[in-house]
């Protein structure tokens, strides 16, 4: 049995992730997955990390999640998606630090952020099976 879990940020070519491939690219390559037969059931969309720093960040999330949405509710779909929130490991804090706007330094989110994303996701929950 297999589980694929296809993570997709939305901060794909951004100073958070500057290697990583767009969501169109990467939402393309999900419908391709699905139309070859892949079992909607074994496939999990991870937004990993959220980095919610600023609401352009957040937006990004947003991005993700309505273009996969549109599909999965024409298709009456519904899938998992697994979410967690950014750690700032020493060298991704070093990395970020001046280039975006943190409001904790901590390795950790405050709850309070947590409480903010669970928020969010809320608009989400018909389409999605969220995770955290």
């Amino acid at each position: 049995r297999v589980i694929f879990h296809h993570t997709v940020t939305g901060q794909g070519g951004t100073v958070i992730e500057p290697n990583v491939k767009s969501t169109l690219t990467e939402f393309n390559q999900f419908k391709k997955l699905i139309e070859r037969g892949f079992p909607i059931s074994h496939y999990v969309l991870r937004i990993d990390p959220i980095c919610p720093f600023s609401p352009a960040e957040m937006e990004r999330v947003v991005n993700v999640l309505q273009t996969w949405e549109n599909y999965l509710t024409e298709n009456d779909l519904k899938i998992r998606c697994r979410v967690s929130i950014v750690d700032l490991f020493k060298h991704a804090l070093e990395r970020l630090q001046g280039k975006v706007n943190l409001s904790w330094t901590s390795f950790t989110a405050p709850d309070e952020i947590f409480n903010i994303v669970e928020q969010f996701l809320e608009m989400f929950k018909d389409t999605f099976d969220f995770e955290c």
